[in-house]
């Protein structure tokens, strides 16, 4: 963990937000075994949302933060798993390709720039692009 209290990424973040909102909304169904609180995982509070930009004198918005403090990077396990699922999606569409008759026209057309995008997508995460 991050020393700020911060998991890896901001995936891993989200995905642990998630985790302890599903796990807290079910309490005692089926023995499912409660996080203890943030506290005691050595997680405080989430960070309070920034203030909105106030305009300067002269009307003019102040300059937005640099790009490392706006985004933090996101882990390799994210960053693979990202690339393997836009991959595998782009594999799965340029698949019906082959089926028997092809199809053709507008349907070809659709299924290959559908796939060339999910590649591109799955790339793109991976090299952490985006």
């Amino acid at each position: 963990m991050a020393a700020d209290g911060e998991g890896p990424c901001r995936i891993c973040d989200a995905l642990r937000d998630a985790w302890a909102a599903a796990t807290g909304a079910s309490k005692g169904a089926r023995g499912t075994a409660q996080l203890p609180p943030p506290a005691e995982l050595g997680v405080g509070a989430p960070p309070s949302p920034p203030a909105p930009p106030r305009a300067a004198a002269g009307g003019a918005a102040p300059a937005a933060a640099s790009a490392p403090d706006a985004r933090r990077a996101d882990c390799l396990g994210c960053r693979l798993t990202g690339m393997m699922a836009g991959l595998g999606a782009a594999g799965y569409l340029s698949s019906a390709l082959l089926e028997s008759p092809p199809p053709r026209g507008a349907h070809r057309a659709a299924l290959v720039a559908g796939s060339v995008a999910l590649a591109g997508a799955g790339v793109a995460r991976g090299f952490g692009w985006y």
